[in-house]
């Protein structure tokens, strides 16, 4: 237990707080990466969050998706006996709920669909799979 005491009085070290700022970011980007880990993208979320069935399912993510990150703040603060990077972390998991809730609870997007690519002139398919003709022409 005495390591992590140690471990934690890091900020110490340089006497100007680059340590804890450091420890602020990366357990924030920590967050970040727990809550991408779960949800879909703003896009998907606006696009495709519209049927009740699918809302629900996102919504739930993102509750999920902030339970983790709260948690990973907690214990953040525990470990490190630091408590700004746990309140930085937790701010970033509560924001990245709002902007999720925010997606979600919108007008949506009128036509979310992607235009169809149009092959090549040498590619077909053939039983749905690719197929590439060759035509080079031997004199």
């Amino acid at each position: 237990m005495a390591h992590f005491k140690h471990v934690g009085q890091i900020h110490r070290e340089n006497g100007n707080g680059k340590a804890e700022f450091g420890l602020a970011i990366l357990s924030a980007l920590s967050v970040a990466g727990l809550h991408s880990a779960i949800n879909p993208s703003f896009f998907t979320l606006k696009a495709f969050a519209k049927k009740p069935e699918e809302r629900a399912n996102a919504i739930q993510g993102l509750w999920i998706g902030l339970g983790l990150g709260a948690l990973a703040s907690v214990s953040v603060g525990f470990v490190f006996h630091r408590w700004i990077p746990a309140i930085v972390s937790g701010a970033t998991a509560a924001a990245l709920f709002g902007i999720g809730m925010g997606a979600v609870n919108s007008n949506g997007i009128s036509n979310p669909t992607m235009e169809p690519q149009k092959l090549p002139e040498n590619v077909g398919r053939v039983n749905g799979i690719l197929h590439i003709e060759n035509r080079r022409q031997v004199a």
